[in-house]
């Protein structure tokens, strides 16, 4: 039935567009010492990046400062193994080359004000490539496809660290959020028996917000520092807005069939269109983004005046937004029922991660940091049978729509079936002084999971693979 095909088609270009969202819980790193010490700074932050880290802790830094990551080359790929045959993966990298965080600290008595500009997120991912004769679809001559994927997140805003006494601090910082994704695409697919499809989509999502965090500093001894955060986003303003059109050619022995469909999406609305058939849902909230609460607790120990030993442990909690809505069909004249999964699953599982750093000053000037860290999935594991039957109701490429009546149809709730679960390491050089400091800061994250590619009905390995360097400095006055 028609109504099938058409809710197939507007699965898929909603479904590539998903592809940007964070599949893990931590980000990046940030300020000249927390890179080399692989995020580890929740007990420590008594500089500009413990506005983002524990604002607790700037409440006991001594001078003025100002630090500047001054530029960051970042690159990350993700590679989906034997996606249309042995040996034929497919591969989506980005690289960026950019400054990702600024902050300033200005002291006064019992209390210590600052103000920072976190660059969060920003990828940047290039596609222009063809696949000739895939093994794994076999009607198919060829896929040919170009695309400019842009992501871009980043956080402003101001921080206090107060002391309650010499040992024990309060600190709150107050951040706008700023959430933007941006999407061109072409695709074309010519098969063997000369159809061809041909499809171009654009589009673009906003989302703003505020990100509050509290923390709390506590010097249990001269050698011991403890440290706690707790974070929440919330967002105020979400848009979406989703253009695609689409060209099939169909050959049917020695003629062609034509025919044109398209899709617009917005929070508002949701429309697609394949003469005769139109479905239309009511505010699909494609916009949102997951709300979620991260806590951090960490310990940081001086066992001397040139070496120090932290970690950190970094909750983030689940999130579920499955919002049912009916949609209608016409001229079928029925009705369909779906939720927001399908066209944006933001639903997250929590996740538990551990990071570890240390740093060594071999002369009174010169430090080495090192650190480890994990940065697991904040999606479901399943098996490969799980993965599959999951795929069934989710893949934008099969019969979604299951006829309850003639007038009635029923979209089952999708599920994120992509998980990926890595493992990073840091190493940070800095040179150091009571008035300065500059720091040079590598970061190697990698990892494997499994997941889907495309329309593939069998899982994939996934591997990932991130590298990031850094140059910072920083100043006291």
């Amino acid at each position: 039935m028609q109504v099938f095909k058409l809710y197939v088609f507007l699965l898929f270009f909603l479904s590539y567009t998903i592809h940007s969202d964070p599949n893990k819980s931590i980000q990046g790193f940030y300020g000249e010492k927390a890179i080399g010490l692989s995020g580890a700074y929740t007990a420590l932050s008594d500089d500009p990046s413990g506005l983002y880290y524990n604002p607790a802790g700037i409440a006991f830094a001594i001078n003025d400062s100002i630090s500047v990551n001054a530029s960051s080359y970042q690159v990350f790929r993700k590679t989906y193994e034997n996606v249309f045959g042995p040996g034929q993966s497919y591969t989506r990298e980005s690289k960026n080359f950019l400054p990702n965080f600024i902050g300033v600290i200005k002291t006064f008595d019992k209390i210590n004000v600052g103000f920072s500009v976190v660059n969060v997120l920003s990828m940047k991912y290039y596609l222009s490539g063809e696949n000739n004769l895939p093994l794994y679809e076999p009607n198919v001559l060829s896929y040919k496809a170009d695309a400019t994927e842009n992501s871009q997140a980043f956080l402003i805003g101001p921080g206090l660290g107060y002391k309650l006494s010499s040992k024990i601090s309060l600190g709150l910082s107050l951040f706008y959020s700023y959430d933007f994704e941006d999407l061109l695409l072409t695709a074309t697919i010519d098969k063997k028996d000369g159809s061809v499809t041909k499809n171009s989509i654009k589009t673009k999502r906003t989302t703003t917000g505020i990100l509050p965090i509290l923390g709390m500093q506590i010097q249990a001894s001269n050698k011991l520092s403890i440290g706690f955060s707790i974070r929440r986003n919330v967002t105020y303003r979400h848009e979406r807005f989703m253009n695609s059109n689409t060209l099939n050619a169909e050959a049917n022995g020695s003629t062609f069939t034509r025919n044109k469909e398209f899709i617009e999406v917005s929070d508002r609305t949701a429309v697609a269109f394949d003469e005769p058939v139109m479905i239309y849902f009511p505010n699909p909230k494609v916009g949102k983004v997951p709300e979620l609460t991260e806590g951090r607790l960490g310990m940081a120990y001086f066992y001397s005046p040139r070496f120090l030993f932290s970690t950190d442990i970094i909750y983030t909690s689940s999130y579920w937004h499955a919002k049912r809505t009916l949609g209608y069909t016409t001229p079928l004249n029925a009705f369909v029922s779906a939720d927001n999964t399908s066209m944006n699953n933001i639903n997250r599982q929590s996740t538990l991660n551990f990071a570890l750093g240390m740093e060594f000053f071999l002369t009174e000037t010169f430090a080495i940091r090192l650190g480890t860290y994990t940065n697991y999935s904040n999606a479901e594991r399943h098996s490969n049978l799980q993965m599959q039957i999951s795929r069934f109701y989710s893949n934008p490429y099969s019969p979604l729509p299951l006829p309850v009546t003639d007038k009635f149809y029923y979209i089952p709730t999708s599920e994120r079936t992509e998980f990926i679960d890595n493992f990073g390491y840091s190493i940070g050089f800095a040179f150091e002084s009571t008035r300065s400091v500059i720091s040079l800061s590598f970061i190697i994250e990698k990892g494997r999971g499994r997941g889907f590619a495309f329309n593939s009905m069998i899982p994939q390995t996934i591997k990932e693979l991130n590298l990031s360097a850094y140059f910072s400095a920083g100043t006291n006055y």
